[in-house]
């Protein structure tokens, strides 16, 4: 393993040892799967969070209720062809994504007011959009509240990936997991923890997406961890534990969505967003 994700990832196994005692921790390392076909297409981020689902999928009894949340375009779960699940319904703000496809939710609305009744679904999975939560007025309480709400009282699991070091929340682009798995276990009983990634491709995603090294880096540092983050995903599996309140559900314009994600940032990582925005126009 390289220098960064060795000492990011043994600092989270000791965190996870003091604090979450019985959550099973795992590292995978997609180049040593031999069963999984990797597509050099697509990032590491996008064949770790496919081999997850293939994963996933494959645990998963069948005639259970499957609630998929920001569903986008494309679902493994959602697949016409899968027929595995007695229910599977797919949640999304959007009927259609920003190139006008349509998406294949069946429940049109926000994670912090799911339309459907409480205690219902088996499973509730969410492929990289928790980080992308903030952007639409809705906390990470307030989504995981209502996730909670859905789920089945005796055994309802959450499984949830979002990337690290990459965009979104400043907690995911700095990788505060301390603050994230806080969050979740409010109302979940955080089960396992898997991180995922490829060995062989280091994969510096903040620097596609025009995040600043500053920014990336200002959390890991406090930890005493020097060196250049890579990008990264986190898997989590929680079982439902509690239901707390229900939050105010607010509107969200573009340009309130615009607002809401760069309020997140301090003065200085707006001033060197900004920079090398300028920077990348010069060239």
């Amino acid at each position: 393993m390289n220098n960064f994700l060795d000492e990011y990832l043994d600092y989270v196994k000791k965190y996870l040892i003091v604090n979450y005692t019985e959550t099973k921790f795992s590292c995978i390392d997609i180049d040593k799967e031999k069963l999984f076909i990797y597509d050099e297409d697509e990032s590491p981020l996008h064949n770790s969070v496919i081999y997850l689902n293939q994963k996933l999928l494959n645990s998963i009894s069948k005639n259970l209720k499957l609630l998929e949340i920001g569903c986008g375009i494309k679902s493994i779960f959602l697949d016409s062809k899968n027929n595995q699940f007695k229910i599977k319904d797919g949640l999304d703000i959007h009927e259609k994504d920003f190139r006008g496809r349509e998406t294949l939710a069946n429940l049109i609305g926000s994670v912090a007011n799911i339309p459907t009744r409480s205690d219902f679904y088996d499973y509730c999975i969410s492929n990289q959009s928790i980080e992308h939560w903030f952007e639409y007025n809705v906390s990470l309480s307030a989504g995981l509240s209502e996730i909670s709400r859905v789920l089945k009282n005796k055994n309802g699991k959450m499984i949830i990936n979002f990337p690290l070091f990459l965009h979104g929340k400043s907690e995911f682009a700095k990788g505060n997991i301390e603050f994230i798995l806080k969050e979740i276990s409010n109302y979940f009983l955080i089960k396992e923890i898997t991180f995922i990634y490829s060995e062989s491709r280091k994969y510096k995603g903040w620097k596609k997406c025009g995040q600043d090294i500053y920014r990336i880096r200002s959390h890991v540092k406090q930890k005493g961890i020097l060196s250049t983050p890579e990008s990264i995903v986190c898997e989590i599996m929680g079982e439902k534990s509690t239901y707390n309140k229900k939050y105010k559900i607010l509107k969200t314009s573009k340009i309130l969505r615009f607002i809401n994600l760069y309020k997140d940032y301090t003065f200085l990582e707006l001033i060197m967003k900004i920079f090398n925005k300028l920077l990348s126009f010069r060239k």
